[in-house]
């Protein structure tokens, strides 16, 4: 019983005793033996009856209702039928004795709700490999029956833990050591979420998101992870500058080859019109020049070229 049950009900029980006593009892003479006592009789009258009504419904309220607060809904076992029926949150009526009624939350809860449970097992290359993780779940309101039924009003935390520990300790022994350290967490994540709702879902409860906290191994191997972490740092540097240099390499060979080719067409020019060699050599001579001694033996004169 709920404790506002229980309060109702104490309460009425309280209010019929009060009236009983004030207007349900009455003082009598008695003889003894020879001796005059007074003794308290109970009578019912009409003021005890009509007094005592208040606290009669409150000990039906406290008996037969039960108010369903909101974020939870209620099962209703009938013992006679014995059948289930689920309700919200609101106020359902109830038989003593008849009717058995478990309320449950199904709001998203965390598990475990402070620190988060911390999974160590050997990965597939022998690594020891601990996990922190935590689920975030809610109990499905569809399947409130199934749940009822196969968890029960009792908290689901030892089973989920159970699961949870099964699940990881699995997916930690699918991989390395050094990829989950390094670069698979989202991968273990996402299997996780996938095969815990699997698991669970069957037992009536939703796995909303598994989050991983943290990767742990040893200190031994996390010194020997940062080293190869660093080596590979140095090993992409080292990649980086021979790409650079030899980009530096194919952009001179280019140049050096647009140029022959440049001077190849150049020459192809000039044989065809070997004047123009004469005439640009002419032309960046000083005005003062007038004639010209070539080394054919001739005399020229440049303003007839000009």
């Amino acid at each position: 019983m709920d404790p506002l049950n229980v309060l109702l009900v104490l309460t009425g029980i309280a209010i019929i005793a009060y009236v009983i006593n004030r207007y349900g009892t009455q003082d009598v003479l008695l003889e003894s033996n020879g001796e005059i006592l007074t003794a308290r009789r109970l009578r019912i009258n009409r003021q005890v009856i009509l007094y005592s009504t208040p606290g009669l419904i409150l000990i039906l309220l406290g008996l037969f209702l039960k108010v369903v607060p909101e974020g939870k809904m209620a099962i209703i076992h009938n013992r006679l039928t014995d059948s289930y029926v689920v309700r919200g949150s609101g106020i359902i009526f109830q038989i003593p004795y008849i009717m058995d009624v478990e309320t449950y939350d199904t709001r998203v809860k965390t598990f475990p709700e402070k620190k988060s449970l911390s999974i160590w097992a050997p990965s597939s290359d022998g690594i020891n490999v601990g996990v922190n993780a935590r689920i975030i779940y809610r109990i499905d309101p569809s399947k409130l029956i199934q749940y009822h039924r196969m968890v029960g009003s009792h908290s689901p935390d030892e089973l989920i833990k159970s699961i949870l520990q099964g699940t990881i300790k699995s997916l930690i022994s699918r991989y390395r050591g050094l990829d989950l350290y390094t670069s698979l967490r989202d991968s273990l994540q996402r299997q996780a979420v996938k095969l815990l709702s699997e698991k669970l879902n069957r037992y009536g409860i939703n796995v909303e998101d598994v989050v991983i906290e943290e990767i742990k191994t040893s200190p031994e191997f996390s010194r020997n992870v940062e080293k190869i972490y660093l080596s590979r740092q140095e090993a992409e540097r080292i990649k980086y500058e021979l790409e650079k240099k030899k980009a530096e390499r194919e952009i001179k060979q280019l140049e050096a080859s647009m140029i022959a080719e440049e001077i190849r067409t150049i020459g192809r020019e000039l044989q065809k019109y070997p004047e123009y060699i004469r005439y640009r050599y002419i032309e960046k001579l000083g005005d003062n020049v007038k004639v010209i001694i070539s080394n054919e033996k001739s005399i020229i004169n440049p303003e007839s070229i000009k």
